[in-house]
């Protein structure tokens, strides 16, 4: 009964922090955990980006690796490429998308890895390679996938990247 007295005699002082608190969190921006999310996934964007130019550079020391090349598709639509690599003939050797956590394909993204629409390179970017055409089957085309947050998949491996290949790139099917 003691016990009850007091909680009723700090009832005031409680409703009155509520409502302090209440106030306190209303004035927080309503985007601000999302911008917060937002800016950690540019984060683990920019280290898978590291990762895999660091990775290309190791594999193909003759190649020159582009970053953010744009294409066009026919319809005037364009998607990016984040990695285009040139091989010792000037010649697109490989275009490479990274992604990093759930990070999807976009819609024009996937028109030209799954759907192997055909783009034009185009942008300052492209250097003289502007007007240069080509498939997921005339340049080897590969979505790389950085799991920068160890999960434990159902086999109890932890997976921390995978590499898929879309379209021929350039070779006939057998």
């Amino acid at each position: 009964m003691i016990f009850l007295n007091y909680l009723k005699s700090k009832a005031p002082q409680v409703s009155q922090v509520s409502t302090q608190l209440g106030r306190s969190f209303s004035n927080i921006p309503k985007n601000f955990f999302s911008s917060t999310q937002m800016a950690a996934n540019k984060a683990k964007g920019r280290v898978a980006d590291n990762v895999t130019r660091t990775g290309l550079k190791t594999e193909m020391p003759d190649h020159t690796v582009l970053d953010e090349v744009s294409g066009k598709f026919s319809d005037g639509k364009r998607t990016r490429f984040d990695k285009l690599t040139l091989g010792p003939d000037g010649k697109p050797s490989s275009v490479h998308e990274v992604k990093s956590g759930d990070a999807k394909l976009t819609p024009n993204q996937l028109r030209f890895y799954e759907g192997g629409e055909q783009v034009e390179l185009v942008g300052k970017k492209a250097g003289s390679l502007a007007g240069t055409k080509f498939t997921r089957d005339d340049v080897p085309s590969y979505v790389e996938k950085h799991l920068l947050k160890p999960r434990i998949d159902q086999q109890g491996d932890p997976p921390i990247y995978t590499k898929t290949q879309y379209g021929t790139g350039g070779k006939k099917p057998e």
